[in-house]
């Protein structure tokens, strides 16, 4: 993590919890603005953030359609991570490291 992002969320830390969930929600928005598909995030910053999201779907709400795309789309990136993972690992065994 670099230092303006530690610095961030040290800053962070001292808001009443409201207001660190806002903080965290207008930061997520950021994020989609910049890189509304995910394609400047690494796999594992996007299945972090697929997290993110369905984690903070209200209670009422787990179970709908929405809750469910968000389960199956944090499954697939979750995959995805493991198998990019394998892949270098194959690779850094090919090149004998």
């Amino acid at each position: 993590m670099s230092e303006k992002a530690m610095e961030a969320a040290r800053m962070m830390d001292m808001l009443p919890e409201a207001d660190q969930n806002f903080a965290c929600e207008f930061i997520k928005k950021l994020v989609l603005a910049w890189d509304p598909d995910f394609t400047k995030a690494t796999p594992q910053e996007a299945k972090e953030m697929a997290e993110e999201y369905r984690d903070n779907i209200p209670e009422n709400m787990q179970g709908s359609e929405r809750y469910e795309q968000a389960e199956s789309a944090c499954d697939s990136l979750s995959e995805a991570v493991d198998s990019i993972s394998a892949a270098i690992d194959s690779i850094n065994e090919a090149m004998g490291e």
